[in-house]
This record gives structure tokens, C-alpha cells and sequence, in this order.
């Protein structure tokens, strides 16, 4: 138990390090302060529509607000974008997600008769990596800059553990070596993320968007804002299902 802490403490002092770095914290002041403004001056409620559903898992601390902006647009696509009820900020235990999620989908799935799609960023998508195998009905979830291993992950884990008192992994650790699981999922990678690297957040064998590869670079190219760069590549994704599979 001690050399396990010790070796959660060194990857949380790894992580706290990347994160803290006075160029990284510049380039996600922008994103962070426009998301922030967007909480105060977007309203958003979902729509009804015949379009698909996504429910959007937030990252880690972030208010639920931050992503109104990413909502409208999808909203404006005729998609209907659901972010948890009750879910102020993203700080839940690995469990307490489990069960928002849980509780979410089948809401939704109740109201429509039809399974939505999953979208997670950075968090937001580990925690939606808890509860894959127990939803076989979904066919698709993606993950935006999620901590799936390395440091990330362990810092995360390790913050959680301390705040709820539960020592519990968020998925099983062998998920990803089910080709059921692998065929669901795309990822969302940026080599430029210092928060949760490319190499802590691909999955192999997944459908994989590199941000490197896409055209038009803004301020939003960063952790914080990243969910909001790809919004058309997600919009491809949501509205071609064939392309959410190698």
C-alpha cells in the first residue's frame, strides 16, 4: 500500500509539473476565460428533435457552463445535447460518476427510445469508460483528451482517492483488450497537450483524431478548449456512425 502511494504521489508530482509550467498555463488562460464567460452569457436548454442524442460528460472541475458554447452548436445542428442533471462541477468520485451516467442514459433512452451517444472530455471520458461494458446498447463514445493511463490518469486517481476515501480504479484495467469495447470508441489526441498527452490518451486499434492533422489552429487548440476545436470533427463523427470504427 505505501510503495503504491509513494508511486501515485511521484506521477501526481509529474503531472502537477506539466500542468503548472508557465507556457502551458498561458496557453489554456484563453480557452478557460471565454468558457467562464460562456457560463454567465449563454442559455441553453435541449431541445427536442429528431436528431441524434449526446450526453456530454465534463472534465475534471469544470462547471458545467463551461461548455454552453459547444452546446448551442450542436444545438444548432439538430442534435440534442444533454450534459448530466444535477452536475455542477466534474469532481465526482469514480462511483458517483458511474451512477450519474447510469441514471443519465437511461433517462434519455427512456424519453426517446433511442441510445445516445457518449462524449467525454478529459475526465469526462474516463468516467464514461466505467460504465461501457455495462451498457452494451451504446455503439458509440468518444473521448476528448481522456487520462487512460500514465501520469494523468494516476494523478487523477490518486486526488480522488483522498477526497472520497475510495481506493477504486475507474474501468477495468483490461477494457481496452476487448475489440467489442475498441470498435466503439474514437479518441481526440493532441501531441501539444501537456495536461494529458497524446501517449496517455490513445487507445489502440480506436478510431483516432489527431488535432495536429486538422487545418485552421485557434486559441481553443488546447486541454481546456479542446472539445470545442473538434466540434466538426465530432459532428462527423455523430452524424457518420461508420467512420466511429478502424
Amino acid at each position: 500500500m505505501a510503495l503504491r502511494i509513494a508511486r501515485d504521489a511521484q506521477y501526481a508530482a509529474t503531472e502537477i509539473r506539466r500542468i503548472g509550467s508557465i507556457g502551458n498555463l498561458l496557453r489554456e488562460l484563453r480557452a478557460a476565460t471565454s468558457m467562464f464567460a460562456d457560463s454567465f452569457l449563454i442559455e441553453h436548454a435541449p431541445q427536442a428533435n429528431d436528431g441524434p442524442c449526446v450526453i456530454f460528460m465534463p472534465g475534471f472541475f469544470a462547471h458545467h457552463g463551461y461548455y454552453l458554447r459547444l452546446a448551442a452548436y450542436f444545438e444548432e445542428q439538430g442534435i440534442r445535447f444533454v450534459i448530466p442533471q444535477d452536475l455542477r462541477r466534474n469532481t465526482l468520485d469514480w462511483a458517483a460518476a458511474h451512477a450519474l451516467l447510469d441514471s443519465t442514459i437511461k433517462t434519455e433512452e427512456d424519453r426517446a427510445g433511442r441510445t445516445p451517444i457518449l462524449i467525454g472530455h478529459s475526465k469526462g471520458g474516463t468516467d464514461i469508460a466505467g460504465i461501457l461494458p455495462d451498457h452494451p446498447e451504446i455503439t458509440r463514445a468518444i473521448f476528448v483528451s481522456s487520462p487512460l493511463r500514465g501520469a494523468s490518469l494516476r494523478a487523477l486517481h490518486l486526488y480522488l482517492s483522498l477526497v472520497s476515501g475510495t481506493a477504486s480504479w475507474p474501468f477495468d484495467r483490461d477494457l481496452f483488450q476487448d475489440p467489442t469495447i475498441v470498435a466503439k470508441v474514437s479518441v481526440v489526441v493532441s501531441e501539444h497537450d501537456r495536461i494529458v498527452p497524446a501517449h496517455e490518451a490513445v487507445i489502440d486499434g480506436a478510431h483516432t483524431i489527431k488535432v495536429e492533422d486538422l487545418p485552421s489552429p485557434d486559441f481553443w487548440r488546447c486541454h481546456t478548449g479542446l472539445a470545442y476545436h473538434v466540434r466538426k470533427q465530432l459532428h462527423d463523427l455523430i452524424q457518420n456512425p461508420a467512420r466511429n470504427h478502424v
